[in-house]
This record gives C-alpha cells, sequence and structure tokens, in this order.
C-alpha cells in the first residue's frame, strides 16, 4: 500500500491505496486541504482522523465505508461536470453521521448535495457565477421530480431535494433576519440525533422560520 498523510487543523488525513493504482492521491489531499475548514465550521464534530482509500472500481461504498472514511471510486471526479462534488458529498456524510428514516433518505442525500456545492463556493473553489449556473443544471435535470418520501433517493430526486435545501437555506435567513441559515438546522440536527423524519426535520425548519416552511 502507498499511504500520503498531511494534517489540516489537527485533523490527519490520510490517503491510502495499492501502489500504482490511483495517481490522483496528491489531488485527493490538496483537495481535502482546501476545503475541510469550510466543512468544519459547519461541522464541527467531523472526525480527528479521516481515511479515504482507493483501488478496484467494484469496492465503491462512499462515506458508507466505517466511521471516519470513506472509499473513493477511482473511476469518480473531485468535482463532476455539473460541478457539484461527488468528494465533498461523502464527506458531508462523514460529517453529518446522519441517516434518513421512514422515508426521510431524500433529506440526507439533498444535504450532502446541497453542501457538495456550497462548500466548494465558501473555500473558494467555484464562483458564484458558477454556482448558480450549477444549481440551474440541476433545475432543468430534475425538471417534473417531486421530493417524495424514500428510502434510497438518487439522481434526480437528490438532485430536487438540493434544490430544496437551497430554496430552505433562503426561507431560514430571510425570516431571521440573517441570525440563522440552513446550517442552523442541520447543526441542531446533528447535536439531538444521528437519525431524521420528515417530521423531525419539518419540525426543526418551522421554528427558525416561526410558521411553515413553504420550501418544504
Amino acid at each position: 500500500l502507498g499511504v500520503r498523510r498531511d494534517t489540516v487543523g489537527k485533523r490527519i488525513i490520510s490517503v491510502a491505496n495499492p501502489l500504482g493504482s490511483n495517481p490522483r492521491a496528491n489531488d485527493v489531499l490538496t483537495f481535502v486541504h482546501w476545503t475541510l475548514p469550510s466543512l468544519v465550521e459547519v461541522f464541527p464534530d467531523f472526525p480527528q482522523r479521516l481515511l479515504i482509500v482507493s483501488g478496484a472500481q467494484d469496492m465503491w461504498r462512499g462515506g458508507l465505508s466505517g466511521r471516519g472514511s470513506l472509499y473513493l471510486h477511482p473511476a469518480r471526479p473531485l468535482v463532476s461536470g455539473n460541478r457539484t462534488s461527488p468528494m465533498l458529498h461523502e464527506l458531508v456524510h462523514i460529517a453529518s453521521r446522519l441517516h434518513g428514516t421512514a422515508g426521510a433518505d431524500w433529506i440526507v442525500e439533498g444535504l450532502a448535495e446541497y453542501y457538495s456545492l456550497e462548500l466548494l463556493l465558501r473555500s473558494g473553489g467555484i464562483s458564484q457565477r458558477r454556482y448558480n449556473e450549477s444549481f440551474d443544471t440541476l433545475e432543468d435535470w430534475s425538471a417534473g421530480v417531486q421530493c417524495a418520501a424514500t428510502d434510497r433517493s438518487q439522481g434526480k430526486q437528490t438532485a430536487r431535494a438540493a434544490l430544496v435545501m437551497r430554496a430552505l437555506d433562503t426561507e431560514i435567513r430571510a425570516a431571521s433576519n440573517d441570525k440563522a441559515s440552513l446550517d442552523t438546522l442541520v447543526q441542531k440536527l446533528v447535536s439531538t440525533s444521528r437519525s431524521v423524519s420528515n417530521a423531525d426535520f419539518r419540525a426543526a425548519a418551522m421554528q427558525l422560520v416561526k410558521g411553515p416552511a413553504k420550501a418544504l
């Protein structure tokens, strides 16, 4: 195995793979070094050690690999053509450790997809114009798709869920005069439980917008 390590603040990042199987190890370390500070601002309980493993293509497990670790499919880009980031998507799963119950997987996947773009913007990895264009692309791609209760959100439904999260963030900021945001809601969910239901999410949003959330 080849292992490359770096530190980001007080966190130790390791990238491991069979020698010669992943020429992107240094790219991965650089990407994490660039974006992790913005991620930790939203999820301060991010693990002190992060392990990213890569190798055979049939071993893809993403952020489900284990606590504080993920398996990076070697064919997956760090940033996709639509400018969402598969890497940040999985890191959000690791950071939040949220899982949806009773058909709430769209919430977990929507948050991960939303923050995969939002954290690129906050870290300076993408401009505001490209950020806006990315959401336009997600909207066109998921046109006609509804966010419905599901135990497995994928593709267009996850894209639509990311749009819902963006709209909810805007709604929370407007209702609180920018004193709260989607970050506030997520941090509350993470601090109380690692599982989230549709009812939990709706109730948490209602507390911040002082009534029913139009985005939901």
